[in-house]
């Protein structure tokens, strides 16, 4: 009888390493993983993670573990910065394969010591992400919730502006945090904002403190702490919230809460504004079309487009236009809006604003196509509103185009306009352009999430 070579695996086995989840390859030292680096001319990425919150569980449980992440991952340094105990003394960490939890206990004080800024609770932001260059000066980071496909091109440009040779690039689809800060962190100096999420235990204990008649300040601090939090049990009772005594008779209370989730909430919030796409204060209507442009939730596409259809007011309409191309960017019909509204001249911002909204849709030929038009086109308002929808996609592959536009403005102003975008597309934040956005598109409202105040 013919036997098995010794080494040959049975296919049993074959198939349980070939669906093995992928791990990225964390390392256990700050100081070595830095040296690590600067001696191989790498980026280094730092995870910021807790325990018991939704979207701190996903990223650990998941994106960390899809195969495309992995893979990217593998072309910088990796550190896992936890404070949390998932497993006992000096045996292997659950949640970040290949340490004990001591090493990423230890990262994390370094990374706060380091590059973290505490809020006004002594917390720092979690989930947060952080990229430095080879010489450990930080690159860029993102606050708060990240997708895969951001998280994607974020490790791909981090490996990119260490090696500009490198052959390393995003996959399709891949797309630039609108929270992206270049050079530095996100600092929460409001004393009314929670600097991160609330687990599921404190949030238990959060509402109930508000149920039971927290006043004042503490009120106020224990709402932004609800808001921030990715639980489906924080938008039920946000939701409730909005329709209760306070916030459902008060116009002040109301836009301030709806102003702050879309400023600080997870995409999920979304479902806590819909009813209020009916309110019939303008100024109501207003604010919530520019939270739900900043939440970008795909989930409120067929909401937004609701909304548009019966819209009567102007400026409501143009947010929600802007609304519809962050939320819809995926979404065929959403673009199909945007593409016969940036064909229309016929009311003042229309226009701009769905110029603005296709910068979401690059991706399609036919988006692409209407932007590139607008930018060689003889109109310099419309050329500035597609160069803007530019900034914000972060589309560095059409600086070339945006350059060429630059050229033909028939003034200094758009020059300089122009000027900015170009400054985005190489490196600078977003807050570059914060002007040019009320200027262009009419903007009122500051989408300070992307922006800041």
């Amino acid at each position: 009888m013919r036997r098995r070579p010794a080494l040959a695996l049975p296919p049993v086995f074959l198939l349980l390493a070939a669906i093995a989840p992928a791990q990225i390859a964390w390392e256990k030292d700050w100081d070595a993983a830095l040296a690590r680096a600067a001696a191989e001319h790498k980026a280094v990425f730092i995870a910021v993670n807790m325990d018991g919150e939704r979207a701190n569980d996903f990223l650990a449980e998941k994106v960390y573990r899809e195969k495309a992440v992995v893979s990217l991952a593998g072309n910088l340094v990796c550190l896992a910065a936890s404070a949390e105990e998932h497993a006992g003394a000096g045996r292997p960490c659950k949640r970040f394969p290949g340490l004990t939890c001591a090493d990423h206990q230890a990262i994390e004080v370094r990374a706060r010591k380091e590059y973290l800024r505490p809020g006004p609770d002594g917390a720092v932001i979690s989930p947060q992400h952080l990229f430095l260059k080879p010489d450990g000066s930080l690159l860029m980071s993102v606050a708060y919730e990240i997708s895969e496909r951001e998280l994607l091109w974020c490790l791909a440009e981090a490996a990119r502006q260490a090696d500009p040779e490198t052959k390393v690039a995003a996959p399709a689809g891949a797309r630039p945090p609108r929270r992206l800060i270049m050079g530095g962190v996100y600092e929460v100096a409001d004393p009314t904002t929670a600097s991160r999420p609330l687990s599921e235990d404190e949030l238990e204990e959060t509402i109930a403190a508000i149920r039971g008649g927290l006043k004042g300040e503490e009120r106020v601090n224990a709402f932004f702490r609800v808001l921030s939090t990715d639980s489906q049990e924080a938008i039920d009772f946000i939701t409730k919230e909005m329709k209760g005594a306070i916030f459902g008779r008060r116009v002040d209370a109301r836009l301030r809460l709806i102003h702050a989730v879309g400023v600080y909430s997870p995409p999920g919030f979304w479902a806590a504004l819909e009813m209020y796409l009916r309110d019939p204060s303008d100024t109501v209507r207003n604010e919530i079309a520019v939270a739900l442009e900043q939440l970008a939730a795909p989930k409120s596409v067929k909401a937004i487009r609701t909304a548009l259809a019966r819209e009567k007011d102007s400026q409501v309409r143009k947010n929600l236009l802007r609304a519809l191309g962050s939320a819809g960017a995926e979404d065929k019909n959403a673009r199909k809006v945007l593409l016969k509204a940036a064909a229309d001249d016929g009311e003042p911002f229309r226009q701009v604003n769905a110029l603005i909204a296709l910068g979401s849709h690059l991706a399609d030929e036919k988006a692409a196509e209407v932007v590139r038009a607008a930018l060689a086109g003889d109109d310099p308002r419309l050329a500035q509103a597609a160069a803007l929808g530019l900034a914000l996609a972060r589309a560095q592959e059409w600086r070339g185009e945006v350059e060429a536009a630059r050229e033909r403005q028939p003034d200094e102003e758009g020059k300089e306009r122009l000027g900015r975008v170009l400054e985005v597309l190489a490196g600078a934040n977003l807050r570059t352009v914060k002007e040019d956005f009320v200027q262009v598109a009419g903007d009122r409202i500051v989408r300070e999430r992307w922006f800041g105040k």
